[in-house]
């Protein structure tokens, strides 16, 4: 072998060797397979590096506490959920984001089952913002909040959190108190394309948001669901929001049961809990939705603030207000009878506007078959009819508000 004599070549050859030494090796994207490369998705996603892919076989997998661990992976089943499924046998949830993981972090094309936890029985994230594709999300609960999902911003040195939560079907999850299909607490969210079916929340005292409920939250998108045969025992048989900034945009809303206030729709705020919000509830279609006590389609209560509730281009029609108990207008000091068959908006301090929409064939037992107001009310452009109420007001009736 010659051996290299100039000086001034030994020096770069040297120079650089030391380079590549001393370079860092950039990881490619890597394509894992189950079972094939790995038997399980946990073991798949430990050796996973951030833009790998993780494409899952069909089969039933029994797992839960599934981390991402602050990776950026694209968990994939091949053969979508009908034939794929993550059975968290009601060990714990069956997924768990709490790294920061990003939108490019992404559960596609798998049906989640039976997971169970306080919050977020299939999914727990807290303070991160994955992706959750095409899948079918089932038969999970909390015992607290979010049966299908939990979503919370709360959290210890990770960002706020904002997930893509698209085109996933939520079948039968259960919560206590927030959330039978999704809970979003602190946090943002965009909630679309999904549908939500016999999803429910029952047993804590102010169980709230059969399919979703928002709790002191930013930029919540609520857009182009359908969300049918949903309850809550207390409040929003389909969605309820307290102290949150909502979107509620093309959704179809149908036979939803809201126990005592909104069958298909709750919004609250107050001063000392959410403060001042806006909240948008526009192009929806609400129908055949049930309350007993306030709103049968939509219930809102805001006190002591300056938020502003803007209702325009919905069609609000079959929905009822009506408590069988009812059996006169004196049973009303026992608040049974109820009010709003389309609309309730009761001892509110904001400003409601309601225009280009259509509220027909309401009921309510007591007051407003379409609408009952008790706030500042600007009611224009609408369709309003064939609304019934047992005893006073049929169409629409105010109280308390000289501008309403």
């Amino acid at each position: 072998m010659g051996l290299i004599k100039n000086s001034h070549t030994l020096k770069w050859v040297i120079v650089g060797l030391a380079v590549l030494m001393i370079s860092p090796v950039t990881s490619q994207a890597t394509e894992i397979n189950v079972p094939a490369d790995y038997p399980s998705i946990s073991a798949a996603l430990s050796t996973a590096n951030s833009g790998d892919t993780i494409r899952v076989a069909p089969g039933n997998y029994s797992e839960h506490n599934l981390n991402f661990d602050g990776k950026d992976v694209h968990l994939l089943a091949t053969s979508g959920p009908g034939s794929t499924v993550i059975d968290g046998n009601g060990a714990g949830p069956v997924f768990l984001f709490i790294s920061g993981e990003t939108r490019s972090a992404i559960i596609e094309g798998f049906t989640i089952r039976s997971g169970s936890s306080t919050d977020g029985g299939g999914v727990m994230i807290i303070g991160a913002s994955p992706t959750l594709k095409g899948n079918i999300i089932t038969d999970n609960h909390a015992t607290s909040a979010g049966g299908g999902i939990s979503v919370s911003g709360v959290s210890t040195g990770s960002g706020s959190a904002n997930p893509l939560i698209i085109g996933n079907s939520f079948l039968s999850n259960t919560a206590v108190d927030q959330g039978g299909g999704v809970r979003v607490i602190e946090a943002s969210a965009e909630i679309v394309d999904n549908t939500f079916t016999g999803n429910q929340v029952a047993g804590g005292s102010r169980a709230g948001g059969g399919a979703v409920k928002a709790t002191l939250s930013n930029d919540v998108l609520i857009s182009g669901n359908t969300m049918t045969n949903n309850s809550a025992t207390f409040a929003g048989g389909a969605v309820s929001a307290f102290g949150s900034d909502l979107e509620l945009t093309g959704n179809t809303i149908h036979n939803n049961d809201g126990g005592g206030f909104g069958g298909g729709v709750h919004i609250e705020s107050q001063v000392a809990a959410g403060g001042n919000r806006t909240v948008r509830i526009e192009r929806n279609t609400i129908t055949n939705n049930t309350a007993k006590i306030h709103g049968g389609g939509i219930h809102s209560f805001f006190e002591n603030t300056n938020s502003t509730i803007i209702i325009t281009g919905n069609t609000i029609s079959l929905n009822s207000c009506v408590d069988p108990a009812c059996t006169s207008a004196a049973d009303d000091s026992s608040d049974i009878c109820g009010v709003g068959g389309g609309i309730g908006a009761i001892s509110a301090t904001c400003t409601m506007t309601v225009s280009e929409r259509r509220v027909s064939d309401s009921r309510a037992a007591r007051y407003g078959g379409a609408i009952f107001a008790q706030t500042a009310a600007g009611v224009s452009g609408n369709v309003i009819n064939e609304d019934c109420v047992r005893f006073n007001y049929v169409t629409m009736a105010c109280s308390d508000r000289s501008a309403c």
